[in-house]
């Protein structure tokens, strides 16, 4: 019986595709199934790739995708899910060990629909860490006020049955899509915390969001879904995200003024 089911969106990403599959089959976990959703406009050898892992591998499904972006790859995949458990793990990204047994234990333990989350280690294309995403709090008011949220999905998984709740991924938004869907899942649920390290987020040179960042777009994208989703909670939940906006603006401006 497959419990959950990892959804793998790959577009030219042969380089980090044997990586990925070989960090999902060694997890100690049986009853899993790794979807690759293959862009069949990947000219760097992706699609044969998945193909060959996927005779190898009986655990493999893979599923070709010929129109659309990466959140159009998310939902093809999920459409699909044998799971009743989803994760999406980038293919340039990582689970720690055994981060999908622990994933699937926290779930039982969570009446569906539910979302449990871990801490994510960032690190550069050496694999030498930059920082540690660990965000006790990822409701709603916190994540629009401090820009507090999972920064990647490797450190979470879901019950399949929150697109129920929320839809789907929104195939119009191909560059924040996740943080958007935690904010409609944080406004419909409370998402549960686990205080370890589950997944590795790889910020390396030429990646989506390195580009976005270099660009200067990722901030003006953040701010204006984050706006966009403030306009919808409820009146008291609208204050506290105004006062904790105000509090961390007052702080900095404090810390300017003594330094």
């Amino acid at each position: 019986m497959i419990r959950i089911s990892i959804i793998t969106p790959i577009r030219n990403g042969a380089v980090h595709l044997r990586d990925c599959v070989e960090n999902v089959a060694g997890q100690d976990c049986r009853s899993l199934e790794h979807l690759l959703v293959v862009d069949a406009r990947s000219d760097d050898g992706s699609v044969a790739l998945a193909a060959e892992l996927a005779s190898a591998w009986p655990h493999l499904r893979v599923l070709e995708q010929t129109t659309g972006g990466q959140s159009r790859a998310l939902n093809l995949g999920i459409d699909a899910a044998a799971g009743p458990v989803i994760g999406i793990l980038n293919v340039d990204d990582l689970y720690m060990p055994g981060a999908i047994a622990r994933g699937l234990e926290e779930l039982d333990r969570s009446p569906p629909p539910a979302l449990v989350y871990g801490n994510c280690r960032v690190v550069d294309d050496e694999g030498r860490m930059l920082s540690h995403n660990r965000i006790p709090d990822a409701s709603a008011v916190r994540m629009i006020a401090a820009y507090a949220f999972p920064v990647n999905p490797a450190a979470y998984f879901y019950h399949r049955a929150v697109h129920d709740l929320v839809g789907a991924y929104d195939e119009a938004n191909e560059f924040s899509m996740d943080i958007d869907f935690l904010l409609r899942v944080a406004r419909s649920i409370r998402l549960r915390h686990v205080d370890e390290d589950w997944g590795i987020f790889r910020f390396a040179r030429g990646t989506k969001t390195w580009n976005a960042i270099e660009r200067g777009e990722l901030r003006p994208r953040a701010r204006r879904l984050r706006l966009q989703h403030l306009r919808l909670l409820p009146w008291p939940d609208l204050v506290r995200c105004m006062q904790i906006y105000a509090g961390l603006k007052l702080r900095h401006w404090l810390g300017f003024r003594i330094n």
